[in-house]
């Protein structure tokens, strides 16, 4: 055999394995067609979640700018109320204890006049005092008056009998 007819032969005996071969090439073009169909569907689709994701985030930073502005308005406002209520307070503090000091001059006065008063009724009694002793003593000379004018009553009696 010559080397034309070897190489016939072998070319006959590969044919079917050539042409398997491009079957299955066809097969894996397919595949690979497919494959990319996918792929681009999934980058349509990967577009589409980036864009989203743009989105989200550009709402996520009007959301936070708007946070951070209620933030900084409700700081305000706090602080002009707290200013306000220390005001109030302070306000409040000063009238008690204009009140306080009010009401302790009142006491003191009242102290005062109790304690003048006090010292009057002493006075009165320590008078009553004087009174009644001297009454008891005035009694008490009564009737030793009485004893002596009985006793003398008696001696005059005795001296006329």
């Amino acid at each position: 055999m010559d080397v034309k007819q070897i190489t016939e032969a072998v070319a006959k005996a590969l044919i079917p394995e050539i042409s398997k071969l491009g079957s299955r090439m066809d097969r894996m073009e397919g595949r690979m067609e497919e494959i990319s169909s996918r792929l681009t569907d999934i980058n349509g689709r990967m577009l589409g979640l980036e864009e989203q994701m743009i989105y989200i985030n550009q709402r996520l930073d009007d959301t936070n700018n708007r946070i951070d502005k209620f933030r900084e308005e409700l700081t305000q406002r706090m602080d002009k109320d707290r200013a306000e209520l220390t005001q109030r307070i302070d306000g409040v503090r000063e009238e008690l204890t204009q009140r306080i000091d009010g009401v302790g001059a009142e006491l003191n006065s009242l102290r005062k006049d109790l304690i003048h008063r006090i010292d009057k009724t002493n006075d009165q009694i320590g008078r009553l005092y004087e009174v009644i002793v001297r009454r008891e003593e005035h009694k008490g000379l009564d009737r030793r008056v009485f004893g002596l004018e009985k006793e003398v009553r008696e001696i005059k009696e005795k001296m006329a009998a």
